[in-house]
């Protein structure tokens, strides 16, 4: 029997339309929804809960129709939105009180188990929880009923890096889409979920200079770059011991040192064109961000283009790789080099952008 099984669901509004979705999920797995903001997975999440009509399409949930049988199959999922955001002023064991009353088979021990494991204090008010607490609370509920189908929804753009690096063992493939997905999914779903929160507005009446906030933005992007890298580089070396015995033949850059380098270079275009442009604004992410992957995307196109009609480099970089680790080496450390001078430059020209900003 499937878990979840979503056929031609579809859902329009005015200016989004969802269309046509269909997947399943089997007993026993795991399933994950990566995507950027507006991409229509939360969407897709409350058509599966029934919380919005549907325009067309059925959801089948542990083999029942949700429209037919939602208030059976309700008692059967756990589903934890991210965090607790209502009934602030209520504690968390009265709130609790009255949630497991709903649960046929609520389990008090494996709730209790949760608290602790959690350190969740139940005499705590929920307006009194960080962020990751309402977070803990939200998952304790949902895992404590015995429900055969777990949902959440969480932003993962730390855990991203590690899904899109798995890419790299792909065989003799366009490896640098790899560090471009930071662009593509990242990046818009980091300044779109900065603009959903106003956390502009938010920062400016602390105590902190408007430098120090274009700071904490450029550490972040620089931190999930490194990240994206970093595992991309660890898939990298686990594709070359997975590869190695095989005769795999390379179109395009294989994994070395220098394609880290040039990875590099492609990830200072990027900062050097869209941290700039953004402070313009501080809030309008949307040109900027195309034009510094267009930037980013023509350096690596070309790159690439070389790489594969200048023979003398094609052999450096996919052939006699083991002959050239030296060049390889420099082709790394000027990549490094770049990316350092040209995100310190970016930052520069931003926090004096931001200072003529008016937020409004």
């Amino acid at each position: 029997m499937l878990a979840l099984d979503i056929r031609n669901l579809t859902k329009h509004y005015p200016q989004f339309q969802l269309r046509d979705v269909s997947f399943q999920l089997e007993q026993g797995y795991i399933m994950g929804f990566i995507g950027a903001n507006g991409a229509g997975k939360t969407t897709t999440i409350k058509l599966m809960m029934n919380m919005i009509r549907a325009d067309g399409g059925e959801v089948r949930i542990l083999g029942k129709n949700m429209a037919e049988r939602e208030l059976e199959l309700k008692q059967e999922i756990g589903c934890a939105f991210g965090g607790i955001e209502f009934y602030a002023r209520s504690k968390i064991k009265t709130l609790t009180d009255t949630i497991k009353r709903f649960y046929k088979h609520w389990d008090e021990a494996a709730y209790s188990g949760y608290l602790r494991r959690f350190k969740l204090d139940e005499n705590k008010k929920v307006a009194e929880l960080s962020t990751g607490m309402k977070v803990k609370y939200s998952l304790a509920l949902a895992l404590s009923h015995g429900a055969k189908l777990k949902i959440g929804i969480q932003p993962i753009f730390f855990v991203m890096p590690f899904l899109l690096a798995m890419l790299m063992l792909i065989p003799s493939w366009i490896y640098f889409i790899v560090p471009m997905y930071f662009f593509w999914i990242s990046v818009p779903g980091i300044f779109g979920n900065f603009r959903t929160h106003n956390d502009l507005l938010f920062t400016t009446m602390m105590p902190v200079t408007k430098p120090d906030m274009v700071k904490a933005r450029v550490s972040v992007i620089i931190i999930l770059e490194m990240l994206h890298v970093g595992f991309a580089v660890i898939f990298g070396l686990i594709h070359d011991l997975v590869y190695s015995s095989m005769n795999i033949t390379y179109y395009f850059f294989a994994p070395t040192m220098g394609f880290w380098g040039l990875c590099m270079v492609i990830m200072a275009i990027f900062n050097l064109v869209f941290i700039p442009m953004y402070y313009k604004t501080a809030y309008k992410y949307g040109g900027p961000l195309g034009t510094a992957v267009a930037a980013a995307m023509v350096f690596a196109g070309i790159a690439q283009w070389l790489g594969i009609q200048i023979p003398t480099l094609f052999d450096v970089f996919n052939v006699s790789v083991a002959d050239h680790l030296a060049v390889h080496a420099l082709i790394l450390i000027a990549g490094i080099a770049i990316f350092a001078i040209f995100t310190l430059i970016a930052y520069r020209v931003a926090a004096k952008r931001f200072l003529n900003v008016e937020l409004l």
